[in-house]
């Protein structure tokens, strides 16, 4: 985050990655939301397009949970050089 906000880097997000991480926020933290639209204002950021129901469903065995596979074809989409998340994958550490 700290290079997206000095232009460093470009943080690539989707719309319903956004609305996910402003919903945790409002939920668990709500201090922290003026952070995160602080951050956007100023960082180099570029908003990836969410990808369709149909495009999802066509790829619903691309990664192991289901409900990453829109996350991941974003990405994919907008060719970033690194994907990033805070998901807890229990069988990667298996």
């Amino acid at each position: 985050m700290r290079l997206a906000a000095q232009h460093k880097i470009i943080l690539i997000i989707s719309p319903s990655v956004l609305a996910d991480a402003r919903h945790y926020l409002t939920t668990l933290f709500p201090a922290h939301l003026p952070k995160l639209d602080a951050l956007l204002a100023i960082a180099a950021v570029e908003i990836a397009a969410d990808p369709t129901a149909e495009e999802v469903s066509a790829h619903r065995a691309l990664v192991r949970d289901f409900k990453d596979v829109p996350v991941v074809l974003a990405a994919a989409r907008a060719h970033v050089g690194y994907l990033v998340s805070t998901d807890a994958d229990p069988d990667r550490h298996g």
